[in-house]
């Protein structure tokens, strides 16, 4: 299994811009703090994992976003641990670090099978990636590839 903590806030995958120029020709960029987030968890990866040679079966991914608690949350009440129920999205998050270990930690993004990912609040925001390859009969045991309907 692959592990790895990247440190500070998390970040939704936004959607691409796309911005007419003077000129009249059309051009699409990522948003910074989408690109940022990305460049940072495929170097914060490069640099635990040097040698990791990409997943080329299916993978369980599991995401773990925590948020900063708020300034203004009541003192009484602590939101350590607690859900957070705000933006960004929850797919929004996959998204950005399935996309961002493309390459990485498994051929492409398309292999990941099942997963999770959670949003809580915590005094020390960071982003949370568990990785593991199945394997046919792994996925067959935990479920992974069945039907609702053969059930």
């Amino acid at each position: 299994m692959i592990s790895l903590t990247i440190p500070g806030a998390p970040v939704g995958k936004a959607r691409a811009r796309t911005v007419r120029l003077k000129t009249g020709r059309v051009m699409s960029f990522t948003p910074g703090k989408t690109a940022s987030m990305q460049n940072l968890v495929r170097l914060m990866f490069s640099s635990e994992y040097p040698g990791h040679v990409p997943f080329t079966g299916p993978v369980d991914l599991h995401v773990r976003n925590y948020f900063p608690i708020p300034k203004s949350a009541p003192k009484k009440a602590p939101k350590e641990g607690r859900p957070h129920l705000h933006a960004p999205d929850w797919d929004n998050l996959g998204k950005l670090i399935s996309d961002a270990l493309n390459g990485l930690a498994y051929v492409d993004d398309r292999q990941v099978c099942h997963g999770d990912v959670w949003k809580y609040y915590s005094a020390i925001p960071r982003v949370e990636i568990d990785i593991r390859e199945l394997n046919d009969l792994t996925c067959a045991r935990v479920g992974v590839g069945k039907s609702r309907e053969n059930e």
